[in-house]
Order: structure tokens, then sequence, then C-alpha cells
């Protein structure tokens, strides 16, 4: 997450959707860059807070007020990244047991049965109800992102940082395992207005 009260906005940083680019590229403008480090500090709060936690602390007046931003990523993508973060990343808390299954297959079987925790999440509160002004979608992140920054008078370039060695993420799915996704993350699919779509659409 990031706060800048000169600005007037607040970043909301949903796991592995590019925010850690995000956050290098805002934290690196000279004066901007350090004042908003400060800004971020004094809530004490941990990078991927939710935006339920981040009102909260603020304060629900002052972040109405403010501009929310977040990334949102296909959750068939997310979840192919979200595996390779853990199996690569050697301090990952779950690393060993993501290296202890066979592979995706059996990352997703575990993934949907025991830890399912949407992106939606991070941008509603407890009755659902969304705190998150401004969506961008990763698939278009460059473009949108530059956008956003520079009606608010930033310049930034968008570096890309802490990316999993992967191919495709299509080449991970059968059929089968795209519907269950579909299914448990409805929530997110229906957000990035993907409820119609088909495996088929993706190849």
């Amino acid at each position: 997450m990031l706060v800048s009260h000169s600005h007037r906005f607040v970043f909301v940083h949903v796991y592995k959707n590019a925010g850690t680019s995000i956050r290098r590229s805002l934290l690196g403008i000279p004066g901007f860059g350090e004042q908003c480090s400060r800004d971020t500090r004094l809530l004490g709060l941990p990078s991927h807070a939710s935006a339920d936690r981040i009102r909260e602390e603020l304060g629900a007046e002052v972040y109405d007020s403010y501009e929310s931003f977040a990334v949102l990523r296909n959750p068939w993508d997310w979840q192919v990244s979200l595996y390779r973060f853990m199996l690569e990343y050697e301090k990952h808390r779950q690393h060993e047991f993501a290296k202890s299954l066979s592979g995706f297959p059996e990352y997703l079987d575990w993934r949907l049965a025991e830890e399912v925790r949407t992106q939606k999440g991070f941008l509603t509160d407890s009755s659902g109800k969304m705190l998150v002004s401004t969506l961008l979608k990763f698939e278009s992140l460059s473009s949108d992102f530059e956008v956003f920054c520079r009606a608010r008078g930033l310049d930034v370039k968008l570096p890309h940082l802490n990316s999993s060695k992967r191919g495709d993420w299509v080449t991970y799915y059968d059929s089968s395992m795209f519907e269950r996704v579909r299914e448990v993350f409805e929530e997110d699919v229906e957000l990035l207005g993907l409820k119609d779509a088909s495996f088929d659409d993706f190849k």
C-alpha cells in the first residue's frame, strides 16, 4: 500500500499484481517519493493491507475524500503467479509446501479447497461495498498506470519486478481446471468482466 496526502490518493496493493513495481516507481520520484514513504509509514500497516483496514486507520472521512486505486489480474493468471512465487521464492512462508507438491494441478486442488482469498476481498468492506475508486487491469497496466499518473502530474515509468519464471498461464490449465477457478473466484471474474469468457478465448 501507499498513501499520498499531497496528491490525495491511496494505492491498495493486492499481492502478485505488480504492486512492487508500482511502489518502486512512485517512491523513486524525488521529493514526492520521500513524502509518500513518510505518509505510508505513519499508518504502520503491512504492504498488503486491505482497503477496509487502510480506511479504518486513515479515518473514513479522509479515505473517502482521496482517490484509491488497485490492480486486478484475471484469476487464472493470478493463481499461476502465486504458485510460481511460492515455489521460486525461498523465503516465502509456504515455499517448502509448494516444493512438496507434484505440480500446479495439486496446488490448485489445495488452493481451491483450503485457502481461498479473492482479489475483491482486498477492495471491499465486510458488507461487500467497493472501497476502491479506480481499478487498473494487469493486462493493460503500463498504459493504465501512465494515464493515472499523468492526470496527477506524476511522470513515472513502470519497471517489471518480481516476475515469475513461467510460460503463458493458459498452458497450466485444462478446461476442467479453468471452470473450477471460474466458480471459486466468481467475484473476481465478474469484477473483471470475464463472466462469459471461455477457456478457448485465452488459447
